[in-house]
């Protein structure tokens, strides 16, 4: 049995918000805990911080769970 080739997911449109449209939803869920910030737990992270010298530039939180964040953020190169 062969399997069909997927297709891409779409992509969606490249609009601005308009008015009080927003493109993400908000994060209501609380933050981690401050506690679980330390070598070997969580890594501080705040918006527009760049890693990997200077490659990523953190945009926005996507979510987290037990055990990660997970964190959206632009490739500049």
């Amino acid at each position: 049995m062969s399997a069909s080739p997927e297709s891409p997911p779409p992509t969606p449109p490249s609009t601005t918000p308009q008015g009080d449209e927003r493109k993400f939803k908000d994060i209501t869920l609380p933050c981690e805990w401050v506690e679980d910030y330390y070598p070997g737990g969580y890594h501080p992270v705040l918006l527009g911080d760049i890693f990997n010298n200077g490659q990523y530039k953190v945009i926005r939180k996507l979510g987290e769970g037990s055990f990660s964040t997970v964190w959206l953020s632009h490739d500049m190169k």
